[in-house]
């Protein structure tokens, strides 16, 4: 018998204790977090869903463990979530988690990305709560994070604690993620849409959980030239921004400071990630180091 489950919190906690309980850290991430910071989705965009981070050598024991708490992983190739539709990567294992039949509601998926694939820049999630000054993870009950009416905001007490990126880490990934996905891969839209949303975050003035102050490194001015981008209409402004980012792009990837854009081959449902891991120059844990600005 499948698992089913009501409310999406409680089945968040559940996952993350279940795995951890097996000593394997995860975070959230994707449109679950981005709403957890309090961020307006788009109509795209998929809430019904909870995409998860997990360390590369552990997801096959990850399959286990859910298997063994009565989740049903997907197989189905012709799965909706591995269409290749472009707007959201493909993960690399998923499940359809059905409603509480007494409380009605619609299905919930939970997906799983191989940590090497969105933020091979940081490092894994502690097991536990991290430390109140941890630089790239928090807890989404974090006092800091704002409670919203309208998105999912703060989180409440009393689960077991889930973790995601602090803002501004979550910032400095999706930053990599567009760079590396820039030219030849169908993600570039999903990442282009995921900036636009992360811009208008930082570019509001009533918002302080981030601020392009808050990013590490070149990632305020490469933030700062995403927005000139995609959102200014003077063309010598927008002009400014694409060169800025085109330049960026080239400079990283031919000092392999970004591993290869993923592909999809959509009559395969089959991903391809690039090299595997140690095997580019850049696989190896962020340091704010000038490699990554361009001049």
């Amino acid at each position: 018998m499948s698992q089913t489950w009501n409310r999406e919190c409680d089945l968040e906690s559940f996952v993350a204790f279940s795995l951890e309980e097996h000593e394997i850290p995860s975070c959230i991430w994707s449109e679950a977090a981005l709403s957890i910071y309090g961020l307006p989705m788009s109509e795209e965009s998929d809430l019904n869903s909870t995409a998860w981070i997990i360390p590369d050598i552990l997801l096959g024991v990850t399959c286990l463990v859910l298997h063994n708490k009565k989740f049903s992983l997907c197989v189905d190739r012709n799965c909706d979530l591995l269409s290749g539709h472009g707007f959201h990567p493909p993960p690399d294992m998923h499940i359809h988690v059905k409603p509480d039949s007494e409380h009605g509601g619609i299905t919930h998926d939970l997906t799983f990305y191989r940590k090497s694939r969105v933020f091979w820049a940081f490092p894994d999630p502690p097991l536990g709560a991290p430390a109140p000054d941890d630089p790239t993870y928090m807890l989404v009950t974090d006092a800091r994070l704002p409670e919203h009416p309208d998105e999912r905001g703060r989180q409440p007490t009393g689960n077991y604690p889930v973790k995601i990126l602090t803002p501004a880490r979550y910032i400095e990934g999706t930053i990599l993620l567009a760079l590396r996905d820039l030219v030849g891969s169908a993600n570039e839209f999903h990442w282009s849409s995921v900036v636009q949303h992360l811009w208008e975050l930082v570019a509001d003035e009533e918002n302080d959980l981030v601020t392009l102050d808050d990013l590490s490194g070149p990632f305020g001015e490469h933030m700062k030239h995403f927005g000139q981008y995609y959102f200014f209409k003077d063309l010598s402004i927008h002009e400014n921004g694409r060169k800025y980012i085109f330049e960026v792009h080239s400079k990283m990837k031919e000092f392999k400071k970004l591993p290869p854009a993923e592909v999809m081959n959509i009559a395969n449902r089959h991903v391809s990630y690039g090299l595997p891991p140690g095997k580019w120059e850049g696989d190896s844990l962020y340091d704010g180091s000038d490699c990554f600005y361009f001049q």
